[in-house]
This record gives C-alpha cells, sequence and structure tokens, in this order.
C-alpha cells in the first residue's frame, strides 16, 4: 500500500513538473515574434509537394514565420489538388516575395517547389 502511494505521488509530481515546463516554455517571447509586424504587402503562392495541412503547412507557417517581417501565414489546403495556395502577410520593407519564395523551396530539404507567386498591395 505504501509503495503505491509513493508511486502515485511520483507520478503526479512528473506530470505537473512536465506541465509546468510546456507553460513556462510557452510564456517565453521568441524575439523575432516581440516586434509587431504591420503588414504592407500580401503574397499569394502556388506551391506543390504539400503531402498535409498539419505537418508541410505548420512547417512553412513556422519558417515563414521566424524570418521577420512576416504578420501572418494562412494555408489553403485540399486534398484533391496537386498545388496548394500559401498566403503571407508582410512588410514590403523588411521582406519581399523573392525571400518568401526561395525559404519555402528551402524547407524540409527542398520538398517544395513555387510554381508561382503574385502579390498586392494591402490599402
Amino acid at each position: 500500500m505504501r509503495f503505491l502511494f509513493v508511486l502515485i505521488v511520483f507520478l503526479c509530481s512528473c506530470n505537473q513538473n512536465a506541465t509546468s515546463n510546456a507553460v513556462q516554455k510557452k510564456l517565453q517571447v521568441d524575439p523575432v515574434q516581440q516586434k509587431e509586424v504591420h503588414p504592407t504587402h500580401i503574397a499569394v503562392a502556388t506551391v506543390e509537394g504539400m503531402v498535409c495541412k498539419m505537418g508541410c503547412g505548420g512547417a512553412i507557417r513556422k519558417d515563414l514565420t521566424e524570418m521577420g517581417g512576416i504578420s501572418s501565414v494562412e494555408i489553403e489546403y485540399e486534398d484533391d489538388r496537386s498545388a496548394q495556395l500559401v498566403k503571407v502577410k508582410y512588410d514590403n520593407s523588411e521582406i519581399n516575395k523573392e525571400l518568401i519564395s526561395d525559404k519555402i523551396e528551402e524547407i524540409n530539404d527542398q520538398q517544395f517547389s513555387v510554381l508561382d507567386i503574385k502579390t498586392e498591395s494591402i490599402k
């Protein structure tokens, strides 16, 4: 009985430490994301090579936002399309469509190909 009690206390304390560590990591702010980005343009890239929205889309979103100068990344993924749409809102004074396209094509050992990228100003 005593062993069971010690085991339960041990497991609960480990779980609490893991939760505490996860909360602390979440509260840490990435210096790149600290600066507020005021988007001036939106780029819509047609991207080949994506096999899922969660993994591929997550990798693209993460790597693009880490570049700085980007306020948001939206993935429009549909299973039956060979190419997907990636919409990026960015500040043209900090980054441009060529850098965005190059970054997408570097991700996951060049898994993705940008077929086309169009931009427009945000008014």
